[in-house]
């Protein structure tokens, strides 16, 4: 036994006496740094992925409509506070001689004064006279009675004058005064007797026509050619508005609102 127990430690010996072989050196490959170090990788910086965030995340913006353009209401144009044009008064009866048909001549004077201021043409009583005479002459001829209407002033103003002119309706003071401000005559019918004038035949023509030329503060500058003074007069604003009325055979306090505008050829 004991034999045998020795024989063994000899061998373990024996064997525990070889030296373990070196550990080999794995070769080494030529390897550049660049091949072990992964390229450099351009990364954007924190500013710009935030941005592109803000941009991911908002909704789309829509192009904007430029909001439409507003113009200013129209304002009235200014007007002077007062004003006149110098035109030449002369009577419907410029020799006082108020027979039937001076009485009725109011119509033909005033046209005969507007259209002799806008043509700059001379006119003193006998011109008058003579205008008056054949100017009667020529509407018996051509069917227009002793009274004429607005619309009948218009008619004779085209053909006997060769004068285009207006009427309306729109009979107020702000009217009125901007139509003369810009130049124009204004030829108005009448219920005579609403005037009030005294230097009238009391109690003053049934029906009347006659010129606005102008206006100050509080009335109106007429060429009133039923009166001898009637240059220059002056109606209140109100007075003229209210008697102004159409010729319509007789019932004139109820006729149309109507005026007549020249303006120069």
């Amino acid at each position: 036994m004991r034999i045998l127990i020795l024989l063994s430690t000899i061998l373990i010996l024996a064997g525990c006496s070889h030296a373990l072989p070196a550990e080999q050196a794995l070769p080494v490959a030529d390897i550049e740094v660049e091949d072990i170090i992964d390229p450099v990788v351009e990364v954007e910086s924190l500013e710009d992925l935030l941005i592109k965030d803000k941009e991911r995340l908002l909704p789309e913006v829509l192009p904007k409509i430029s909001d439409p353009i507003i113009e200013p209401a129209p304002t009235s144009k200014k007007i002077p506070a007062t004003h006149d044009q110098n035109v030449t008064f002369v009577s419907q009866s410029p020799y006082a001689t108020w027979d039937d048909l001076h009485q009725e001549a109011c119509e033909e004077a005033s046209m005969i004064m507007v259209v002799r201021h806008f043509e700059n043409q001379a006119l003193d009583k006998a011109i008058m006279e003579e205008e008056i005479q054949k100017f009667v002459v020529w509407q018996a001829e051509n069917g227009y009675d002793i009274d004429v209407t607005a619309g009948e002033v218009k008619e004779i103003m085209k053909t006997y004058f060769n004068y285009e002119v207006e009427v309306t309706g729109d009979v107020t003071v702000d009217r009125i005064k901007q139509e003369l401000a810009a130049g124009k005559l204004i030829i108005v019918p009448a219920a005579g007797r609403e005037l009030g004038n005294p230097y009238f035949t009391q109690p003053g023509p049934l029906y009347h026509m006659l010129v606005i030329r102008g206006y100050d503060r509080n009335q109106f500058i007429t060429n009133d050619p039923g009166t001898r003074r009637g240059a220059r007069y002056k109606y209140k604003y109100q007075t003229v508005i209210n008697a102004v009325h159409d010729w319509n055979d007789g019932d004139v306090e109820n006729g149309k609102k109507l005026m007549v505008l020249v303006s120069p050829n």
